[in-house]
């Protein structure tokens, strides 16, 4: 029987709360996927002990302990099954800012305020992880300016890991698309509108023509290569609230595979980029409409976003403008939750895994787990392996934290790390 099989029927058992005899299920099955998967569901319901049971069964085989990519994802699950706070597994995911240096002004970035390349110790770290990693985010400023993107990429494709990256787009060539297409990486494209003026008024810097010419080349590598994935990126604000059906027309022209339309991160209550209240309802109202007929294929594309439509828009406050962008990534992939009810486990179940899975190395030598994340506190100058970091005094005390529901300060309503359990949480 193949994989599908014994997911759907650990499905079936779960959902009767008939644990013992999927336990028994679990222990005929010789196809090592299906029980991680079965692991991986069973971890996500809260149901620690018997995915801790389930993934101690494959760790203690032959089938992975040659594959230190595998045998490590394994022992991830395992070590959060059984609530470890020291690991001895690696980050699965990493998000990493190179430099915050652009070759654009954006009215609404923060970031470019910055002055920051990643250094040799940052980029040592990211190496020594490339074996262990399933993902991994690049971001600027804008990552085509640092001198080392290309070896960075390289080095991550030789461990076929899930490469992203956010750009503005206008420093991509011949050249750099085909590296792109070649190392099978995702890009973003960061676009908040289609007309010249309003354009070039936002990405202060940029200029409407290139963009088009961009975006052509971009568009005839998608000809060559069907399965090549590109997304657009538009930060909702009042001087582009009204052209959501535009962007989208847009996006399809160029052979986008999806639009990720972003809440604007006010600084201040009065920021005049902040939609006003009738900007506020035509934004929810669209999407809404737009995300309705992409649901039902009418349009060929997809409608994402991390502006709440069922509640009133609410504009945060936040440091950086780029916060929600790396969840774009799970938008273009056909990523889907396991279908399976569950109940809520109360505090034994942990309301956030994303420090027993991400490594999120931020600007000035930031650590975090999601840029929504408050910064571990970890001296860098004293970090010489990744394991310095990983297991370091601030980073166990995250976990710690979370493993007794008692981190509230630090987690964002924003977050999607935490999902529905996470909310209660953070009441």
């Amino acid at each position: 029987m193949d994989s599908v099989h014994y997911i759907e029927k650990a499905k079936q058992l779960i959902n009767k709360k008939k644990l013992k005899e999927l336990e028994d299920m679990v222990l005929k099955i010789s196809d090592k996927n299906a029980i991680f998967e079965i692991g991986i569901i069973l971890r996500e319901l809260g149901k620690y002990k018997e995915a801790a049971k389930i993934f101690q069964q494959i760790l203690d085989g032959d089938f992975f302990k040659n594959n230190k990519f595998l045998y490590n994802k394994v022992l991830n699950e395992y070590e959060i099954s059984t609530k470890k706070s020291v690991l001895k597994s690696k980050p699965t995911r990493m998000h990493v800012v190179v430099t915050t240096d652009c070759n654009l002004k954006c009215i609404m970035c923060r970031v470019r305020k910055e002055t920051y390349t990643m250094d040799d110790k940052v980029f040592n770290i990211i190496v020594e992880n490339l074996p262990f990693l399933e993902n991994i985010m690049w971001q600027g400023g804008e990552v085509l300016i640092y001198d080392r993107f290309y070896e960075l990429i390289k080095l991550a494709a030789n461990y076929h890991i899930r490469q992203t990256f956010l750009t503005n787009g206008l420093l991509l060539d011949k050249k750099t698309l085909e590296v792109i297409v070649n190392n099978d990486m995702i890009m973003i494209i960061s676009i908040d509108s289609p007309e010249k003026e309003v354009y070039e008024k936002i990405r202060a810097g940029a200029k409407f023509d290139k963009l088009l010419e961009v975006l052509k080349q971009v568009y005839e590598c998608k000809q060559k290569k069907p399965d090549f994935n590109y997304s657009m990126a538009v930060v909702m604000m009042s001087l582009n609230y009204n052209q959501i059906e535009k962007m989208i027309n847009f996006a399809i022209l160029y052979g986008f595979s999806s639009v990720y339309f972003q809440k604007y991160m006010a600084d201040l209550s009065d920021d005049v980029l902040t939609p006003n209240e009738e900007q506020q309802k035509c934004i929810v109202e669209q999407l809404k409409y737009f995300q309705k007929k992409s649901e039902n294929n009418e349009i060929p594309i997809r409608i994402a976003t991390n502006i709440s439509l069922a509640d009133n828009y609410d504009i945060q406050k936040t440091d950086t403008q780029k916060c929600d962008i790396q969840k774009n990534a799970e938008i273009i992939g056909d990523k889907k939750k396991n279908n399976v009810a569950f109940n809520k486990s109360g505090n034994d179940r942990l309301f956030c895994v994303a420090p027993w899975k991400t490594l999120f190395l931020d600007y000035n030598h930031t650590i975090r787990f999601s840029c929504y994340c408050e910064p571990a506190d970890i001296d860098m100058s004293q970090c010489q392996r990744n394991d310095d970091v990983w297991n370091s005094t601030a980073i166990v005390r995250y976990r710690k934290s979370i493993i007794n529901n008692n981190l509230y300060s630090c987690c964002s309503g924003l977050c999607k790390n935490a999902g529905d359990d996470g909310k209660e949480v953070r009441k």
